[in-house]
């Protein structure tokens, strides 16, 4: 019968140890070229808020890192262009809302309250489409202040 180690030593009654765990892998350290890359696919599916912050990921890994640096000038002009064309149409939505006031007053001054109340209605549903910084509150109050005269002149009649 041939003897092994393992059966001497169990025979004997000492204890095998088990083998070592395998040491945990190592966590995965992202580089600046694969912040890049996400940036790149998140470009070409237009979500340029995450692009951005994925190429500011690639500079910080990498401050040398060319295209994340062309591409991050790139989102920010389009966001930039974006934010010019809201700012754009808020203003243009702003001059119609002061000409519905402007108009509806006109209206409550001649008598014409149909006319003079529709104005109103419409400058309250152009209202909260303002920018913040356009005093929508200021415009709301001027939208009801028209309504609410018309409401009392009809009350007269």
């Amino acid at each position: 019968m041939r003897w092994t180690g393992l059966t001497l030593a169990a025979l004997a009654g000492c204890s095998v140890a088990p083998p070592p765990a395998p040491p945990p892998p190592a966590p995965a350290v992202e580089t600046a070229q694969e912040s890049y890359q996400r940036a790149e696919r998140l470009f070409m599916e237009g979500d340029f808020e995450a692009t951005l912050s994925n190429c500011e990921r690639a500079l910080q890994l990498d401050p040398h890192h060319e295209p994340a640096r062309t591409l991050r000038q790139e989102v920010q002009f389009i966001l930039g262009a974006d934010r010019v064309t809201r700012f754009a149409a808020a203003q243009t939505r702003l001059a119609k809302l002061e000409g519905w006031l402007e108009m509806g007053r006109q209206h409550l001054f001649f008598g014409d309250l149909a006319q003079a109340e529709l104005c109103a209605l419409l400058a309250l549903d152009l209202a909260p489409l303002l920018l913040p910084e356009m005093d929508v509150e200021l415009r709301l109050a001027q939208a009801q202040a028209l309504l609410d005269w018309v409401r009392v002149c009809r009350e007269e009649d």
